[in-house]
């Protein structure tokens, strides 16, 4: 389950299942999607994907690819990780965009039989 709100988005996962972020690029400008986990960093891995798009597409001139995280919780419990879009030619600027992911890792029992599981 996942819900989102422009800037923000939260979804439910089990520990170690993977979710998918995928964010709007501004590559053309020279600006990248860096992240933050807010809490425990070593809680959660975070990892840069290639983004893959309709091979018959073919970009324009001052195109940018989408930028796509896998975003894996180790442990059960809420895991905030802060995206912050910035620009190389000014990095202590504010950032062009943000987006704050909010992953609740937590055990899902069948009905039934009280065993965990990795949905």
């Amino acid at each position: 389950m996942t819900e989102s709100t422009p800037g923000s988005s939260t979804a439910r996962v089990s520990p170690g299942q993977t979710y998918e972020i995928r964010l709007s690029g501004l590559a053309a400008a020279d600006c990248r999607w860096q992240w933050e986990a807010t809490s425990d960093a070593r809680a959660v891995r975070v990892e840069k994907q290639l983004s893959t798009s309709d091979p018959g597409e073919r970009p324009v001139s001052g195109w940018s690819a989408d930028e796509v995280f896998q975003v894996t919780p180790r442990a059960a419990g809420t895991h905030v990780v802060r995206f912050r879009q910035r620009c190389s030619r000014d990095p202590d600027a504010d950032p062009q965009a943000e987006h704050v992911l909010t992953l609740r890792a937590e055990w899902r029992l069948h009905e039934g039989r009280g065993q965990r599981s990795v949905a």
